[in-house]
């Protein structure tokens, strides 16, 4: 059987792959894409993966077209991961009406750990309030795992001591070195196949929604305490943690896509400089490449210009307009006090006053110097060249 792949079929097996799952695989990806599309046509016996490529196409809605969804998307979670965000959800629990049932939805859920662990969170600060989590992921293999609940005990190592000797059951026999969530928990938790791009199952309304997996976050104020090289501060965006945690270990693939991720922003060579000698602008660049690791539909970057000399504020603007290009499916919102940190390619802008919607729209209607000068409290001139804003006082 032929094990290449055509131009025109790894361009239209990604179109089809953005179209189901939002996820957009960039030319880096191929390799990966021949690797497992390989298996399934010789599973298939194919004649090429051009053929079974085609296959696919000519029946988009069929099981083997769902089934290479699954098998094309890449599912990263933890235990705990983000564990700030539990310790919020914790308190607006101590804060919510003691008679009021919560339901708590993890979309995107994959394997069900971060379901599990907000649960146990749950479980923890509820107040004997009946709960429920539910768990959704297009991908029918990781569902599955999910409900089984049954893990290896390494990825087991952020759930506390109590959690672990409350909720979970030591693998013995063939089940040793695995960790499964009791049947108490395990029925608190349920798992639905469902696709964000899609319909949904109906699910009912929630208290709380964990997405945090499909939003890449920017920020300067970014507090490493340990001297992580450049790779470690990107592979941080797969645990969501701000230093490496203890006795984790990346795979190939993960250090792969940290490469990849770093690359495609023009960072590589910093893969092994440490952080604190890095330049504030190569930090922000890093800090977008940590953000884009897991593949993310929407990009935050909250005034990532901060600190930035003239030349690397232009060079981390280059990279915001090179994303857009490469990646105009992914969804960028840049928070900033001064227009001229916005990109070129900036398509809609809101401003906004003391808390306050001032206008919104298309760029070009919303920053005007009527409405920057209303915004501002101070007479503005705005002027657009070259793609780019700039304001300066009218005074």
């Amino acid at each position: 059987m032929g094990k290449t792949l055509s131009e025109a079929s790894f361009s239209a097996i990604a179109d089809f792959f953005h179209q189901r799952s939002g996820i957009r695989l960039q030319p880096s990806k191929r390799h990966m894409v021949v690797s497992r599309l390989n298996r399934e046509a010789v599973r298939r016996q194919c004649a090429s993966l051009n053929d079974y490529v085609a296959l696919i196409l000519a029946a988009p809605q069929s099981a083997e077209a769902r089934h290479v969804v699954d098998i094309l998307t890449t599912n990263e979670t933890y235990f705990f991961r983000e564990s700030a965000h539990f310790r919020h959800l914790a308190q607006l629990l101590q804060h919510a009406p003691c008679t009021q049932a919560l339901r708590a939805w993890s979309a995107a859920a994959s394997s069900g750990e971060e379901a599990y662990s907000i649960a146990m969170t749950l479980a923890q600060h509820a107040g004997g309030r009946p709960w429920e989590v539910i768990g959704t992921d297009l991908s029918t293999r990781v569902v599955a795992q999910a409900r089984q609940g049954l893990y290896a005990a390494e990825r087991c190592a952020r759930i506390t001591l109590p959690d672990l000797k409350r909720w979970c059951l030591r693998g013995e026999g063939p089940h040793e070195g695995q960790v499964l969530m009791n049947r108490e928990l395990r029925a608190k938790v349920r798992f639905e196949i469902g696709n964000l791009l899609e319909p949904m199952p109906e699910l009912g309304q929630f208290d709380v929604t964990e997405i945090r997996k499909d939003i890449g976050f920017v920020t300067p104020a970014h507090d490493l305490q340990w001297p992580l090289d450049g790779l470690d501060v990107v592979l941080t965006g797969i645990t969501g943690t701000l230093e490496t945690p203890m006795r984790w270990e990346p795979s190939s693939d993960e250090v792969s896509r940290a490469l990849d991720a770093m690359r495609e922003v023009g960072v590589d060579h910093l893969a092994t400089t440490e952080w604190y000698v890095m330049s504030q602008g190569e930090r922000g660049r890093v800090l977008v490449a940590r953000a884009l690791i897991l593949q993310p539909t929407l990009l935050v970057l909250d005034e990532p210009m901060t600190g930035l000399d003239l030349t690397a504020r232009e060079q981390l603007l280059d990279t915001l307009d090179d994303l857009a290009r490469v990646d105009p499916a992914l969804t960028s919102v840049l928070v900033t006090h001064h227009i001229d940190e916005l990109p070129a390619s900036t398509t809609h802008a809101a401003l906004m006053s003391h808390g306050r919607l001032v206008a919104a729209g298309p760029a070009a209607e919303v920053l005007t110097s009527a409405n920057v000068t209303t915004a501002f409290e101070h007479p503005i001139d705005v002027s657009y060249v070259r793609g780019r804003w700039a304001a300066r006082s009218s005074r």
